[in-house]
């Protein structure tokens, strides 16, 4: 099992993965196209032959056949994440070819091969979307090793009226992903790259109007926020800062910094901790990029304070969350970090950004001097995150997974961190040797658990 939060990530992280009161205007990040050639469809317009049965509105000449298959799956209301995998449909019986017929899955699904394997579908479960229309999503092989997974819509007789793709699965290398956020009226769908050295996630999106079309949506967020929450920065722009108290740890090889006129001079670099003076009252982007955007930090450094960006400033929180431990007679904590630039979630729900880093810091109580702690990338480390850039030892807490430290066990050289990490579905246990040392400390994974399922 290869996971990497940052190919992050569709709540292991409880906030995200529980969160049913996302509201439409979540999506945030640029889209790729989807062809635009829409199957036609049957006017279904005559009420009078409508019958409502378990709240899901048919046509009386429906096939009784369809009608039994739909009454016994599940339905999900909306906003609903998808994340299916080949775990999801192992033990669950594919469709017959009369059904496939019927539902008229040729026009969705066209194999390749004629072997029994690849032409295996799956009637997954039906959204509640519309009263407009039906939407059912289904799942099927592309092979020994790939598994896709379509939201298709019917008019109320259902006839096709159009369908996307929302989720993804592979185990040949286990590599790419797709996962999706289903809302009312669109479809974010994130995709994953866990093996290459830009590993991280995209984003396509797609609108569901009002008679079941599914649209590409070319994603511009400048037109969808007010200014009151995003502004764009000019050479001109007064920033409004709030004041803001405690410690940060600077994360970055480029420090980017708003104040360049200011005479001060100063060799901020990454691990450097500053004291938090001040946060900008709005965020501010240069591009259509939501991600991209953040707020503006005012810093004290040694050479007084500057105005930084908070993509590159990193808070220390409050809590050490238990994580706390003695070595060799000293008393150390663990603490996470969280930075000021668009995070997993945000006001309006899952965010599907993944700009970030989730660095923590070691402190060792008596000097009370935070510092980052070192990765060192081994066999395992690769193994899991391929052959990320990132340098230092992180806890998940995103999207994709969430990190819990369960025992911190002392050892001759340092300190052994038992974590139990939780997925989206499922969850594995490993340990982190944690080496202990005044100027460099470093993190070393030991072993990596396989993947456990509760059901």
């Amino acid at each position: 099992m290869k996971y990497l939060k940052q190919g992050t990530i569709l709540l292991t992280l409880t906030v995200c993965f529980m969160l049913n009161g996302c509201k439409t205007n979540s999506s945030k990040k640029e889209s790729n196209s989807k062809a635009d050639t829409k199957p036609k469809t049957e006017d279904v317009s005559n009420k009078e032959d409508e019958k409502p049965i378990n709240n899901i509105k048919v046509n009386t000449e429906v096939d009784p056949k369809i009608m039994a298959l739909i009454n016994n799956i599940d339905v999900k209301e909306v906003p609903y994440n998808d994340s299916t995998d080949f775990f999801s449909v192992d033990g669950q019986e594919p469709l017959n070819e009369d059904l496939k017929r019927l539902l008229s899955l040729s026009k969705v699904y066209k194999p390749k091969h004629e072997d029994e394997i690849y032409n295996k579908i799956w009637l997954r479960y039906r959204v509640d979307i519309s009263d407009n229309f039906n939407a059912l999503v289904i799942s099927h092989h592309l092979g020994t090793a790939e598994l896709e997974t379509q939201l298709v819509t019917y008019t109320n007789d259902y006839k096709i009226i159009d369908f996307a793709t929302i989720a993804y699965d592979e185990v040949a290398e286990s590599c790419f992903r797709k996962k999706s956020l289903i809302e009312s009226n669109k479809i974010t769908v994130t995709h994953h790259d866990f093996c290459t050295d830009a590993a991280g996630t995209d984003a396509t999106r797609y609108i569901i109007d009002e008679n079941g079309y599914i649209k590409p949506f070319n994603y511009d967020h400048s037109e969808e926020v007010s200014s009151d929450n995003i502004s764009e920065l000019t050479d001109d722009t007064t920033i409004s800062f709030s004041k803001v108290n405690g410690q940060a740890v600077i994360i970055g090889e480029e420090i980017i910094f708003k104040d360049e006129e200011n005479k001060n001079p100063t060799n901020l670099k990454e691990g450097d901790i500053v004291e938090l003076k001040g946060l900008s009252d709005s965020l501010y982007q240069n591009s259509k990029d939501y991600c991209d955007a953040s707020h503006y930090v005012r810093v004290g450094t040694n050479s007084g304070d500057r105005i930084v960006d908070g993509r590159n400033v990193y808070k220390i929180s409050d809590s050490d969350k238990g994580s706390s431990f003695t070595y060799k007679g000293r008393r150390y904590t663990i603490k996470t970090t969280e930075f000021f630039g668009i995070g997993v979630v945000d006001e309006d729900g899952l965010t599907f950004c993944s700009k970030y880093q989730e660095p923590v810091v070691l402190i060792d109580e008596e000097s009370d001097s935070p510092k980052l702690i070192n990765m060192v990338k081994n066999g395992i480390y690769k193994e899991i995150f391929g052959n990320g850039s990132f340098g230092y030892f992180e806890l998940m807490n995103n999207d994709g997974a969430s990190d819990d430290i369960q025992k911190i066990d002392e050892i001759e050289d340092g300190v052994i961190l038992n974590i139990k990490r939780g997925f989206q579905e499922g969850w594995n246990e490993f340990q982190i040797k944690l080496t202990i040392n005044e100027s460099n400390s470093t993190a070393e994974y030991l072993n990596y658990g396989e993947v456990k399922y509760d059901y």
